[in-house]
């Protein structure tokens, strides 16, 4: 009866949270499209190499988990962000942020976090930029896809299509905004449309979310510790085994490194340790289920995949 409670608590928690920072981003990121939208589209609206850096940089500077990062990916995606750069911020707002990083320095040294840092960076852009020879189609799902396109229609590699009733642009839907030489004034943002809106959203992934916050309060703080620490004899095969089993935990980063320390006092070898530090730091069961509200099944096993990836040729790659 006390571990249904506290399970129930923790659902609780995680729900609350999951919400107000889903509706909060939503609500922050459409603010900042409508006043800043030129410069978002000059930054991040294409998929080159500067703009990967550029997402890269933004998800270094959020203290995101990864379940945190899904809001902030799916406001972008909205504002006809490219797929591939969103990445670049959804691997790196977990993997690389002021928190995750100022706890590997005070739990295992600048030597091991400079290697960390490192390592990731080039992984995350260049993996970044090979999704952008993907079509965005085959990666989000129709219904996602559908949504983005309530107010406007935009083919790749053109300019936004505007359909308008205008009666100075009469018999004229369907054509480029760039063509007619209007003066254009910055629009009036009203925070009440910009709260409707985000609840417009919510309510799409409300489910979503409450299956999220529901698993995650029963696998909060679950980490096999006995089972890790009967790796340390089995380096290589470890790095392997721990990245799949943590990849599907819900652990905080503050809990995963300290954790992470204890098993090293045990003798568990690096490998293992920076494995489970990436893989449980950039995806959870929770995560993915709120990505299913974004992406197709395959997408969410690529994104596994890539997550896997990093951590298992991290850990090989210490243990070298």
């Amino acid at each position: 009866m006390i571990k249904l409670l506290e399970v129930l608590e923790e659902f609780v928690l995680i729900f609350t949270e999951l919400s107000l920072l889903f509706i909060s981003i939503s609500i922050l990121v459409s603010f900042i499209s409508l006043r800043y939208k030129n410069a978002l589209e000059k930054h991040l609206g294409k998929a080159s190499f500067y703009s990967y850096i550029k997402a890269f940089i933004l998800g270094c500077l959020t203290p995101f988990c990864s379940c945190s990062s899904v809001p902030v990916v799916n406001a972008f995606l909205k504002i006809k962000i490219p797929l591939s750069v969103c990445f670049a911020f959804l691997l790196s707002s977990p993997l690389v942020n002021p928190v995750i990083i100022t706890m590997l320095i005070l739990t295992f040294g600048l030597k091991f976090c400079i290697f960390y840092i490192v390592f990731l960076s080039p992984m995350i852009l260049l993996i970044s930029f090979l999704l952008s020879f993907i079509d965005e189609k085959k990666l989000l799902k129709e219904s996602f896809i559908a949504s983005c396109h309530t107010n406007f229609t935009q083919d790749k590699g053109s300019n936004p299509t505007f359909k308008t009733q205008n009666i100075f642009l009469k018999n004229t839907s369907n054509v480029p905004l760039s063509k007619f030489k209007i003066k254009q004034e910055n629009p009036k943002i009203s925070l009440k449309t910009l709260c409707l809106q985000s609840f417009k959203e919510y309510k799409k992934l409300f489910v979503y979310l409450f299956a999220a916050a529901f698993i995650g309060a029963f696998l909060h703080g679950f980490v096999p510790r006995d089972f890790l620490e009967g790796l340390k004899d089995y380096e290589i095969l470890g790095i392997f085994i721990t990245a799949f089993v943590a990849i599907f935990l819900y652990v905080r980063v503050e809990v995963i490194i300290p954790l992470a320390l204890t098993l090293m006092e045990f003798g568990v070898p690096q490998g293992i340790i920076i494995s489970l530090i990436i893989a449980g730091a950039g995806c959870c069961l929770p995560s993915l289920i709120l990505l299913k509200a974004i992406f197709k099944l395959q997408t969410i096993a690529l994104f596994i995949l890539i997550v896997l990836t990093i951590a298992i040729s991290s850990g090989l790659l210490i243990s070298i």
